[in-house]
């Protein structure tokens, strides 16, 4: 698995860490109850929780599918910029997610 892995898609380091994106996240399918920095399920961090965001996820799996295609073709400050791009929506996601949290209680 570990070589199927796309670094800015299914994961990128920090310091010393691997961390893995919201996209890897959900491709497993389900929470594995570890306190994910990226975690997209509803509500976060409980185990076998499956309820996500689809659509900002849709928009997360399109943006990945491109990288993924043209990663070899894009200059390394294009692909820079689209990976960013691609974790700025990660993070728009967790974001709506924790209002949803709140909203709910």
């Amino acid at each position: 698995m570990r070589d199927s892995l796309k670094e800015y898609i299914d994961y990128y380091v920090e310091g010393d860490r691997v961390v893995f994106t919201a996209l890897f996240h959900s491709k497993r399918g389900f929470c594995c109850g570890n306190k994910c920095k990226h975690c997209p399920y509803i509500p976060k961090y409980i185990k076998n929780t499956t309820t996500m965001d689809i659509e900002m996820l849709k928009v997360l799996k399109e943006q990945a599918e491109f990288l993924e295609k043209n990663q070899d073709s894009l200059p390394s400050a294009e692909k820079i910029e689209k990976a960013m791009d691609l974790y700025n929506k990660i993070n728009e996601l967790i974001s709506n997610i924790d209002i949803k949290e709140i909203e709910q209680e």
